[in-house]
């Protein structure tokens, strides 16, 4: 039920989980540098339009951990920096955003009233090394977030779906959790606040779905 991985530069565990019906899986992430936490695009382009599996991107790469992120190739929205670059600069409303740092902390921005352009500036000039849209924002402070009644997706409980989400514990400390779903007497999926719950158990200070 748990697989690891150790150096002198990073630890991951993954360990299977179950909970109320729900199969998951709790990955454990200490990194030594922000640069070891890198993206990916399917086509090895951000503007190629093309759609892989996870597992196929992963396998040009070698990492030693790969989960899907934002889509956003998908909703073509937002403000998109990967792996330092800034990709895009477009305004939106309906999303929430991650935020990782030069120092690898996470953060996100919730009030997406502004013009993203001079968002996407100020997080150029604090050098951010990642920005992913999606959201709901579940845990800050080590503390649940109030949920978002009106937001792109359902926040509800009862909306039950496959989830993944990563949180923060420490200084280049992280929690990856990814939820099974859809698939009777294994894992009925999780809704968001069942999500919520399973990184307050697990310690997170910060969580993102």
């Amino acid at each position: 039920g748990e697989l690891s991985y150790k150096t002198d530069k990073m630890s991951v565990s993954i360990e299977q989980k179950k909970k109320d019906g729900i199969t998951y899986f709790v990955c454990d992430i200490k990194l030594t540098d922000v640069s070891q936490l890198r993206t990916a695009f399917a086509g090895d382009d951000f503007r190629s339009g093309i759609y892989e599996a996870v597992s196929d991107i992963a396998g040009r790469y070698s990492p030693v951990l790969a989960i899907n992120a934002d889509f956003c190739r998908y909703h073509r929205e937002g403000v998109i920096i990967r792996n330092g670059e800034t990709l895009r600069k477009q305004n939106i409303k309906k999303h929430h955003l991650l935020i990782v740092d030069e120092n690898g902390n996470l953060s996100a921005e919730t009030d997406r009233s502004g013009k993203q352009g001079l968002v996407a500036n100020r997080l150029e000039q604090a050098n951010t090394w990642q920005t992913f849209e999606f959201g709901p924002v579940l845990v800050e402070n080590g503390e649940a977030c109030e949920l978002p009644k009106n937001f792109y997706i359902n926040c509800a409980e009862g909306y039950d779906n496959p989830r993944t989400a990563i949180g923060q514990k420490g200084p280049l400390h992280y929690i990856v959790i990814v939820v099974d779903g859809r698939r009777t007497g294994y894992s009925t999926g999780a809704s968001i606040p069942q999500l919520q719950q399973l990184f307050l158990d697990e310690g997170a200070q910060f969580a993102f779905n």
